[in-house]
């Protein structure tokens, strides 16, 4: 069944908020299609959609690409929470994402097997970071650089919560 070209008018003029409360209300599921009727749904459904993002980055998965292809939309302009593991080939991956994300609005950051440069670009662009885990794999090789005393300070400023794991045994450091 098809509803007319009335109905699909009067659904294209609802207000960005009042989108915005429908996709609020609906399963993921349903989002993810509720994107495919028109750019303004896209941008309401992608915004409750990519509050979190979860990945491993993998080179060959199809959503990963998918995702970055459709950064001009701006389906980073809402992710709250981030969490990445990721394996050393990701490199060029994390940082397109990390990078594709607005500027101060992560609240909870978990990046495990990045590298150091990841994390100097994460905490110079957001400043509003709550939680915070990072582990770095055994893999991994320490950078010499790191960022400057007075931008981590200012980039922490509301931290609430460090979880620091060790490259040799995994046990977890909290603060």
């Amino acid at each position: 069944m098809t509803s007319s070209s009335h109905t699909q008018d009067y659904i294209r003029r609802l207000s960005e908020e009042l989108r915005l409360e429908v996709c609020e209300l609906l399963p993921i599921p349903a989002l993810k299609n509720l994107g495919l009727a028109n750019k303004q749904w896209r941008k309401s459904s992608s915004s409750v959609l990519w509050k979190s993002l979860e990945s491993s980055l993998v080179a060959n998965d199809r959503n990963f690409d998918a995702l970055i292809l459709s950064l001009p939309d701006g389906l980073f302009d809402n992710v709250k929470n981030l969490k990445i593991r990721t394996l050393p080939d990701s490199f060029k991956n994390v940082m397109q994402v990390v990078s594709g994300i607005t500027r101060d609005t992560l609240r909870t950051v978990e990046l495990i097997g990045v590298q150091t440069e990841v994390w100097e670009s994460l905490l110079c662009s957001q400043h509003s970071i709550e939680e915070l885990t990072f582990r770095q794999n055994s893999y991994i090789q320490l950078s010499q650089r790191f960022p400057n005393p007075r931008s981590l300070a200012h980039s922490l400023k509301k931290l609430r919560k460090l979880k620091i794991a060790s490259r040799r045994n995994d046990n977890d450091y909290s603060a």
